[in-house]
């Protein structure tokens, strides 16, 4: 016998033996379709048992896909800005898994509510030199100071983008905000963005 297992996930659709009084001698096989029906793109994890009248066993059902994996740094520091300033850092990255699509969340509104977006500034300075702003903005959405995007991109594998993160300081003083990147296979990383506001601070050196 068949026995389904216990997610709903997975169902035993037909047993197919090779004699009709469904008995298997020493060598013989028989065949099992087994149905899939997920809900989401995440992985699937369960087990049929077959029962013989001596003894008992499991087959592993595993359902996965490829999973998405960026190459951004857990931390991106984008230095020293001055304090009335608005600077967009472009900071590239590449998918080095398989397909993805991905939603940038403040990690205070991770999960009840997903953060909205916004357009970045287009009057910002562009870092580094030789960028340009693009006739389409790319949404990203508020961290504070800071601004990230794209904040819902889809990439395909080895695809290449640039992480855009807009740092406008108020302030003199270091400045750390999170995010996460929700993957539409449900997972989830977390990242950091760090920046420093600065002033000028010109003195006479000699006469």
């Amino acid at each position: 016998r068949v026995l389904p297992g216990a997610s709903r996930y997975f169902s035993v659709a037909e047993c197919v033996f090779p004699s009709e009084h469904g008995m298997l001698a020493p060598g013989m096989a028989c065949w099992t379709v087994v149905r899939f029906r997920p809900e989401s793109l995440a992985d699937y994890e369960d087990f049929i048992a077959v029962a013989g009248e001596t003894a008992r066993g499991r087959v592993a059902l595993v359902a996965k896909r490829h999973p998405p994996r960026l190459t951004i740094d857990p931390v991106v520091d984008v230095g020293a800005v001055l304090v009335g300033g608005d600077v967009e850092f472009r900071v590239p990255f590449k998918n080095v898994g398989g397909e993805g699509r991905f939603r940038l969340v403040d990690e205070k509104d991770w999960p009840d509510t997903t953060t909205p977006l916004v357009l970045p500034n287009e009057t910002a300075d562009l870092a580094p030199f030789g960028e340009t702003h693009e006739d389409s903005p790319t949404p990203c959405i508020p961290l504070g100071p800071f601004r990230v995007g794209p904040g819902a991109m889809s990439l395909p594998r080895n695809a290449v983008e640039k992480l855009r993160v807009g740092f406008a300081p108020p302030k003199p003083g270091t400045f750390t905000r999170a995010f996460r990147a929700v993957c539409d296979n449900g997972q989830v990383k977390t990242f950091r963005v760090v920046g420093t506001g600065t002033v000028l601070d010109v003195a006479v050196a000699a006469v």
